[in-house]
C-alpha cells in the first residue's frame, strides 16, 4: 500500500491523500476520512458556502439562546400565569374545548396555545419550561420564515442578515422566552404571508395559496380574528399597491379552497363555545378583549399614540436606529417596489395597535419580522455601498446608537433609587457602559475602507451587545426580579407548613391569582375577597382557609381582622391562614 499525505504552502489545501485504488479499503480509518474529504472537497466546499448552511448554524445558536435556562424564572404576571393556569386546568378537568380559568369558563383568548402547552406538560411535566417551550419553537419558526421571506424578494444575504437582526433584537429574544400567545400569532401570520408570497411570485406553486386557509385558521385559534385580519389586510393592501385587480380571478380556485379550509379548521371551536355559553361567550371574547382594547383601558395600560415608536426604539435594540433608517430608504424609488410588501405589513400592525387605547409591548410582536427585513435592507445598503455621501448616514445610524446608549447611561447615573435597587442599578450601568463601548466600535468599523472588515466587524460589534444583555439578564436581572414574584415562594411555604391540609384558597390580590393557584397545584379555584367584611368572615370561618393578600392591605387591616397565622411575607404580598 502506498499513501502520500501532503500539506501545501500556506495551508491552501490542508491535506490530500493519494492511496492506490486497490489498497484504498485497507487504509486506517483516519486516512479513509482524509481520502474521502480529498475526493469530495468540491462538493463539501460548495455545501459550506451555501447560505442555507449558515442559516442552520444561526438557528442552532438561537435555539441555544432561546432554550438555555428557559425554565428557571418563575411564572410572570399576568398573561403568562393565566396561560399556564388555563393549560393546567385542561389537564385536571379534561375540558379541551370549553376551557376554564380558575375553574370557571374563560373567554379571554381562543385555546390553541393552551392545547400545545398541554402537549408540552405531557412530555416535560407541569413546570415553567413546558409553559415556555412552544414560545421558543414559534420564535425559531418565525426566524426561518423571515429568512425565506427576505430571500424571496431580495437575496439570501439579506435573508441571513434579517434572521440575525430579528433573533438578536431585545424584545423578540425576551418574548420568545415567555409563554405568550403573541409568539404563536406572529408565527402563523408570518407563515400565512410566506405561503401567499411564494404562490404569488411563482405561478407553478400557486397551490400553496390553498394552505393559507389552514395557517390563518390556526392564527384565529391562537389570538382570535387578528389571525386572519393581519395577513388579509396586508395582502389586500399589497395587491392595491401593485394594481393587480385580476388576482382574485386568477387564483379563484385556490382562494375558494383556502376559504373552505379556513372555516373547516377555525370555526368549529367558536360554534361549540357559542352553543354552550351563547352571547356571553361573544360578549366576553369580542366585547371585552378583542374590541374593548380600542375603547377601554385594561390593567392600567393606557398609553399615548406614539407608544409603539418607543417600543421599537427599545425593543429593536441594538438595531433600532437602523430600523428607522431602513424604513426611510425603503421609501426611496430604488427600494420601494421590493420593500412594499414588508412596509405594508409593518404599517398595518403598527397603525392597528397604535389607535388602541390599551397598549402592551407584546401586541406589536407581529411587526418585528417585516421590520427586521427592512432593517437588513438598510444596513446591507449602508455597509456594502461605497458612495461617499453615505458617511452622513453612517454617522446618523451607528453614531445615533452610540449616542442613545450614552444618553441611557447618563440617565442611569442620575436616577436615584432605593437601597434595595442599588445593586441592580450598578449592573445596568455596566451593561450600558459595555454597550456604549461596543457601539463605538461598530461606529468606527462602519467607516473602514475594507468592505469585509466594514460589514462583519461593525455588525459583530452590535451583535455582541445582545450577548452581553443576554448574559447579564440570566446572571443578574432575572434572579433579582424573582424577589418581586412572591407567588411561587408563598405556595411552597404553604405546602411545607401544611403538606396534607385541605383548605380553600382566597386572594385579596386578584393580580396574582393565576400564579398562586398554579403553584399550589390546586384542584379548585381561588375566590376573590373584595371587602374587609369578606376577609373577616373568611378568617372567622371554621373551614380551613388560606388568603393571599397585598402587604399594604394587610398592614391596613391587620388590627381589624381576627386572630390568624402568618405563613409567608415576600415583596409586596403576605400569606395568612386561619389554620393553627
Amino acid at each position: 500500500m502506498e499513501a502520500i499525505i501532503h500539506t501545501g504552502g500556506r495551508f491552501k489545501n490542508l491535506f490530500w491523500v493519494r492511496p492506490l485504488k486497490e489498497a484504498r479499503n485497507d487504509l486506517p480509518k483516519p486516512l479513509k476520512i482524509l481520502n474521502y474529504v480529498e475526493r469530495n472537497k468540491t462538493m463539501i466546499k460548495t455545501f459550506l458556502n451555501k447560505k442555507i448552511f449558515l442559516l442552520l448554524i444561526f438557528l442552532i445558536f438561537f435555539s441555544c439562546l432561546a432554550l438555555y435556562k428557559i425554565g428557571v424564572p418563575s411564572i410572570f404576571e399576568e398573561d403568562e400565569a393565566k396561560l399556564a393556569e388555563i393549560s393546567r386546568e385542561i389537564v385536571i378537568t379534561g375540558k379541551w374545548v370549553d376551557i376554564q380559568h380558575n375553574f370557571s369558563p374563560n373567554f379571554h383568548k381562543p385555546p390553541l396555545y393552551n392545547w400545545v402547552t398541554v402537549s408540552a406538560f405531557k412530555v416535560f411535566g407541569i413546570n415553567e419550561f413546558a409553559v415556555r417551550f412552544w414560545a421558543a419553537l414559534f420564535g425559531l419558526g418565525t426566524l426561518i420564515i423571515t429568512f425565506f421571506l427576505a430571500s424571496l424578494i431580495f437575496d439570501k444575504k439579506v435573508g441571513l442578515l434579517s434572521t440575525v437582526i430579528l433573533g438578536s433584537s431585545f424584545m423578540f429574544l425576551i418574548l420568545n422566552r415567555m409563554g405568550l400567545v403573541d409568539t404563536g400569532l406572529t408565527f402563523f401570520v408570518s407563515l400565512t404571508l410566506l405561503l401567499f408570497l411564494v404562490s404569488y411570485l411563482n405561478k407553478k406553486q400557486r397551490y400553496l395559496l390553498s394552505f393559507t386557509g389552514i395557517t390563518a385558521a390556526l392564527g384565529l385559534l391562537t389570538k382570535g380574528p387578528l389571525g386572519i385580519i393581519l395577513p388579509a389586510a396586508t395582502v389586500f393592501c399589497y395587491l392595491i399597491y401593485k394594481k393587480d385587480f385580476t388576482f382574485f380571478k386568477q387564483y379563484f380556485k385556490e382562494i375558494l379552497i383556502a376559504t373552505i379550509l379556513f372555516f373547516a379548521v377555525g370555526l368549529p371551536w367558536w360554534v361549540i363555545e357559542y352553543n354552550i355559553h351563547g352571547t356571553a361567550f361573544l360578549q366576553g371574547l369580542f366585547g371585552q378583549f378583542m374590541l374593548g382594547i380600542y375603547f377601554n383601558e385594561f390593567q392600567k395600560h393606557a398609553e399615548p399614540i406614539y407608544f409603539y415608536f418607543l417600543v421599537i426604539l427599545i425593543g429593536m435594540l441594538p438595531w433600532s436606529i437602523h430600523s428607522y433608517y431602513g424604513l426611510g430608504i425603503s421609501l426611496k424609488k430604488e427600494f420601494r417596489n421590493k420593500s412594499a410588501f414588508f412596509l405594508i405589513w409593518f404599517l398595518i400592525v403598527f397603525v392597528l395597535f397604535s389607535f388602541a387605547k390599551t397598549k402592551i409591548p407584546s401586541y406589536s410582536l407581529p411587526l418585528f419580522p417585516p421590520l427586521a427585513i427592512i432593517t437588513a435592507v438598510g444596513i446591507n445598503y449602508l455597509l456594502l455601498n461605497t458612495k461617499k455621501k453615505l458617511a452622513v448616514s453612517k454617522f446618523i445610524t451607528f453614531g445615533g446608537l452610540m449616542f442613545l446608549f450614552a444618553a441611557l447611561l447618563i440617565v442611569a447615573f442620575l436616577v436615584k433609587v432605593d437601597a434595595e435597587f442599588s445593586a441592580i442599578q450598578t449592573i445596568i450601568k455596566l451593561f450600558l457602559g459595555s454597550s456604549l463601548i461596543l457601539s463605538c466600535l461598530g461606529f468606527i468599523f462602519s467607516y473602514a475602507k475594507n468592505k469585509t472588515l466594514r460589514f462583519y466587524f461593525s455588525l459583530g460589534s452590535l451583535f455582541l451587545i445582545t450577548l452581553v444583555f443576554y448574559y447579564m439578564s440570566l446572571t443578574y436581572f432575572l434572579p433579582f426580579y424573582e424577589n418581586f414574584k412572591p407567588s411561587k415562594e408563598a405556595a411552597l411555604s404553604l405546602k411545607k407548613a401544611y403538606p396534607n391540609a385541605d383548605f380553600s384558597i382566597y386572594t385579596f390580590d386578584e393580580w396574582r391569582l393565576s400564579s398562586f393557584v398554579f403553584y399550589l397545584n390546586a384542584k379548585k379555584g381561588a375566590e376573590v375577597l373584595r371587602t374587609e367584611k369578606q376577609l373577616v368572615a373568611t378568617l372567622k370561618s371554621k373551614s380551613p382557609a388560606v388568603i393571599f393578600i397585598g402587604k399594604n392591605s394587610y398592614q391596613t387591616l391587620k388590627s381589624k381582622i381576627p386572630l390568624h397565622k402568618l405563613i409567608n411575607v415576600q415583596y409586596d404580598s403576605v400569606t395568612i391562614t386561619n389554620l393553627k
